[in-house]
């Protein structure tokens, strides 16, 4: 899904969590490495809550960090 943007759905918000999940999945999947900026930013999603997603997906063990650059890629 090249180019996906989050859109408002009138789904209950447990809905609308996992699909942010999925979109940020994709992305990861489509690039080596991405940042939170540029991850939210593709996704039309706020900094802070990528930053949490890719937070839970980490500790999860569905995404690594990558060093100083603080660059998230899929495990």
């Amino acid at each position: 899904m090249k180019g996906a943007t989050m859109e408002k759905s009138t789904q209950p918000e447990a809905v609308s969590s996992v699909l942010k999940v999925f979109h940020i999945l994709q992305a990861l999947g489509e690039q080596k490495a991405i940042g939170v900026s540029e991850l939210s930013q593709r996704l039309m999603m706020s900094k802070a809550t990528t930053y949490r997603f890719l937070q839970t997906m980490k500790s999860l063990g569905y995404v690594s960090q990558e060093g100083e650059a603080d660059k998230y890629s899929l495990t």
